[in-house]
């Protein structure tokens, strides 16, 4: 069986289990694998709302890098304190 558009797992997961029942091996091909987050994704891209996914995305790296610069920050910070109380 091939789908076109995608499948879901559950999908996957409900013809396994049909596939079990007939005593039959079904054998499932995709042109990709729908995930709640790659629906939404998918869904966001359209035209009409990839500005605002773009903008969210944006918004999410802009987080992520300043988690990531807390970090460093607090790493140095640590290791400074380690060297101090060595010495």
């Amino acid at each position: 069986m091939f789908v076109l558009g995608g499948v879901t797992p559950g999908e996957l997961q409900a013809l396994r289990r049909a596939g079990k029942e007939l005593g039959r091996e079904i054998v499932v091909g995709s042109t990709s694998l729908l995930t709640p987050r790659s629906f939404l994704e998918e869904l966001l891209l359209t035209d009409r709302h990839s500005e605002f996914y773009l903008d969210v995305k944006n918004k999410r790296m802009e987080r992520f890098q300043e988690a990531a610069s807390e970090a460093e920050m607090t790493l140095q910070k640590q290791k400074a304190a380690a060297q101090e109380a060595g010495k």
